[in-house]
Order: C-alpha cells, then structure tokens, then sequence
C-alpha cells in the first residue's frame, strides 16, 4: 500500500495561505510573474459550489500578498477581484459555451488560448472542466475528489462520461497537485499511483460573516441540508428518514444551485413519498444568509457517503 502523502499543509482563508504562494513559486524556480492562476471558477456555475468558495479564498490572499507575483487568468467580464501590480492578468473575451454539459471542451480550449498569450512558467489550473497540458508550461491543479473515479460514472451520460475521462487523462499529467483533504491526496495515490512528493493537502478555509439579527422564514424549525443531488450526497436517505419521521415538528430545507431538472426531480420525489409541505428545495444561500440558516436550524444534517472535503460540516 503506498504511503499517505501529505507534504505541505495550508489553511486556506488563514495566515498560513501565502505558504502557497512559495509553494508555487518554488516548484516553477522562475521569478515573477511565476505562476498563473486560473480563476474562472469565480465566473462560472462553480462560483455557487464548494468549489468557487475555495477558489474565492485562495485567489484573495494572492492578490493581497505582494511577495510572489501572479497572473490571474480569467474572463473579461464580471471577475470578482482586484488586481494591483506586482500581479497581472490574462483576460479573454468569453465566449459562447454551455454553463454544463460539454462545457470541458470550450474550456480546455480557451485554457490553451490563455497560455499562448503568457510567459509564465508553470499554470494552476483550479477548474477541473479546464484541466489541460500546457506546453512550454509546468501544470498546477487543484483536486477537490475523485468520487466518480471510485463510485463510477454511468456510460448513459456520453458526455459527462467523455469529460471525466479525458479529465483523469490529464490528471496523470500534471506536475503538483494540490489536493483539498488527506483523503483526496490519499486516493491521488491509491487510485492513480500519484507520487506522494507531487502532493501538496491545501484545506480549505471558512471565513463565514458573522450571523446578523435577521431571520428567515416563519417560525417553523427546520433541518437543513446544505448540497447537490450527486449521489455520494446520499439525500435519498434523508428523505426516507423524513418520511419515517411523520411527527416531527421539522421541515427540511434543501440549499444549494441545483438544475431546473434536478429541482423537478426532487418535486417528484417530495410528492411521492407524502413529505409535500415538509419539504422545501430553497435555491443558493448566499454568504450573507448562510450563517443565519446555520444558527437557526434544529440541525444541520449530512448524510455524504463521501466527500472530497465536506465544507458544510466546517460551516456548520
């Protein structure tokens, strides 16, 4: 059995993130602008998951920190960053792209317009849809879990199974990976016999706003499930658990951006199962609310099988 492979750790959202700079820095052996830094996910559908929350974090102590510097590889439009000098950016005009299905192939290939039109050495690619070689530059990436890599991906779904493919392709060829947990650095070994000195465990961290005097909703108790429908997110059982549980003053609050379909799916299941007025699907909670949500709930439920970190267990 390989060994475990934590190198470096570093909290992100803490004093301790500019070691990821250095880190960065160190492993390019190049002066500034070392590295670049792909913020996209801050644009796209991941800005409302787990996923934008720690590109969020880590993509703000960049730019604040001036002894290392960054270019900042993004879109034209709507980037939620300041970039002051020493740092820079790589700004593309954005082009027509599926928010979901598909969306892997445009964007591997605007990663690869991006860094025609750079210099710098080495690129940490924080999208895993944009995951793609480089050439001329050393490849970063950020691995949040291989879930699907463990639990399998239905080959129904031609294009989601097509991009998860070609996305562990490239894994294997990437330089330093930056795994979010032990367990992920731990199955980057198991699962793909990623050398334990390439693995750099980079947690997140939570910087929650301080919960305010508002309320939401009325004055029903509530559970709260913080998530998406992935299976591994294991809510049927929630659900049954509710159905078994019909005296129960609680209803179940489902946050999180979920698809239309998805929503209507959930619909269905709520009705099905006789929890119609029991249970609620209440879109994306943004970070003003949350803390709110969290304070008040009876509790804050996870039911995961598995997680590549688990952000709603630090938030909660």
């Amino acid at each position: 059995m390989n060994p475990a492979p934590p190198v470096t750790r570093t909290a992100l959202g803490s004093p301790e993130v500019d070691n990821t700079a250095r880190i960065m820095a160190n492993r390019t052996q190049d002066p500034s602008p070392a590295v670049a830094l792909d913020v996209t996910p801050l644009q796209n559908a991941n800005r409302v998951r787990g996923i934008g929350t720690y590109v969020r974090g880590l993509a703000n102590r960049l730019a604040a920190q001036d002894e290392v510097a960054i270019e900042f590889w993004g879109w034209q439009d709507d980037l939620p960053l300041e970039i002051r000098p020493p740092h820079r950016a790589v700004l593309m005009k954005r082009s027509v792209m599926p928010e979901y299905r598909g969306k892997w192939l445009f964007a591997q290939l605007a990663m690869q317009r991006r860094a025609r039109a750079s210099s710098v050495r080495a690129v940490h690619i924080t999208d895993p849809d944009a995951l793609t070689p480089l050439a001329g530059h050393k490849l970063l990436t950020t691995v949040y879990d291989l879930i699907p890599l463990r639990q399998g991906i239905s080959p129904k779904r031609i294009i989601g199974w097509a991009g998860y493919r070609t996305y562990i392709r490239n894994l294997r060829r990437v330089d330093t990976y930056f795994a979010i947990s032990k367990q992920t650095g731990r199955d980057l070994t198991d699962l793909l016999g990623v050398p334990s000195e390439k693995i750099v465990i980079a947690a997140p961290g939570i910087n929650l706003p301080p919960p305010s005097g508002a309320t939401f909703g009325g004055a029903r108790p509530y559970f709260l499930y913080l998530g998406g429908p992935n299976p591994n997110k294991n809510l049927p059982n929630l659900l049954d658990a509710m159905a078994r549980t019909p005296t129960l003053p609680e209803e179940l609050l489902i946050a999180g951006h979920w698809l239309p379909k998805q929503v209507a799916a959930l619909n269905a299941r709520v009705s099905a199962s006789g929890l119609a007025g029991r249970v609620r699907h209440i879109g994306f909670v943004p970070d003003g609310e949350l803390a709110v949500r969290l304070r008040d709930a009876t509790a804050v439920v996870i039911p995961s099988r598995s997680e590549g970190f688990g952000l709603p267990v630090a938030e909660g």
